[in-house]
């Protein structure tokens, strides 16, 4: 989608500061955090609108994240209804349930948007964990 952007006379940086402002029009979403043994998850879910995952954008949602999982936390989204977040504290094999069942969901959802692993830290999103699928 390069071309069409560059059709319009948008870079990347413009585009993405006009999505995160369209998501702040959008009504809240809410965020449900659970405590378990070594650490920390949440949910971030949304009425109405199918851009729950997007919210991770905002920083408000990411703050919030921040102040319960910690200043690095790692995340599935793997449709766009999917925003599911977790402490890097958890142990191994919680880990590696949560990223098993994110590629499963990918799989099977329609919408999907990545079957990977992301880190969030220091304000930014990494790869944390790549996930091929077939």
């Amino acid at each position: 989608m390069q071309d069409e952007f560059s059709r319009l006379g948008l870079s990347v940086p413009e585009l993405h500061a006009a999505a995160v402002e369209n998501l702040a029009a959008l009504p809240s979403a809410s965020i449900s955090i659970g405590k378990l043994p070594g650490g920390y998850e949440g949910w971030l879910s949304a009425e109405g609108d199918n851009f729950t995952a997007a919210r991770i954008l905002r920083p408000w949602v990411q703050r919030e994240f921040v102040k319960e999982l910690g200043e690095q936390f790692l995340m599935a989204l793997s449709h766009r209804d999917d925003c599911f977040c977790w402490s890097v504290a958890q142990s191994f094999e919680r880990q590696e349930n949560h990223a098993r069942e994110a590629r499963e969901r990918f799989l099977h959802e329609e919408y999907n948007l990545t079957p990977d692993i992301l880190k969030f830290s220091g304000g930014k999103f990494v790869l944390h964990l790549e996930q091929p699928v077939p």
